[in-house]
């Protein structure tokens, strides 16, 4: 089994992301307390952008706490890796198992500064690791306590919705490789 470091460290060799970055992560990594639920104002989580390349869509959600149209995604809990987070986070905000290889590689790293909100007590910067989910969504039962809406969009229309820069930088790369 793959351990929490191991899987970080992998990731900021794989991912793709700019030098400041990776070296922000192995930083966070290295102080020992990195996760929401260890106290951390700054923690890792993960995020995961579905798409379909057939449709050239991707799906995003508006965030009722953030107040944002973005990916799903969320905050790495105590026990678990990235991966164990990616998995949790699907099920419980798309509804599906979802069966991913202990090898996954992430597509993309970014760390963002949260400006303070009385729901975001606690954090004060996220350090972001994404996966590219292939979907056709088919399966998707959303849940509606977390989002204010959700929808299958190109690129070009997420661009246009979007405003969270780490998201357009996602949006960014997919539009690039696909």
């Amino acid at each position: 089994m793959t351990s929490f470091s191991d899987q970080i460290k992998s990731f900021v060799v794989s991912a793709e992301a700019g030098k400041e970055v990776r070296q922000d992560f192995l930083k966070l990594l290295a102080s020992g307390s990195y996760l929401r639920g260890e106290g951390s104002e700054e923690h890792f989580g993960v995020y995961f952008l579905p798409y379909n390349s057939k449709t050239k869509q991707v799906f995003l959600i508006h965030h009722e706490k953030a107040e944002l149209w973005l990916s799903p995604g969320g905050h790495i809990d105590n026990g678990e890796t990235p991966l164990d987070a990616l998995g949790r986070e699907v099920r419980e905000e798309l509804g599906v198992e979802f069966r991913l290889s202990k090898n996954a590689n992430p597509f993309f790293l970014s760390t963002v500064d949260i400006t303070p909100k009385p729901q975001r007590r606690g954090c004060k910067k996220h350090y972001d690791i994404w996966f590219l989910v292939e979907t056709d969504g088919s399966d998707f039962e959303v849940d509606p306590r977390e989002f204010l809406e959700s929808k299958w969009i190109t690129i070009s229309e997420a661009r246009d919705l979007v405003t969270d820069p780490s998201t357009l930088e996602a949006l960014g790369i997919i539009e690039n490789t696909s």
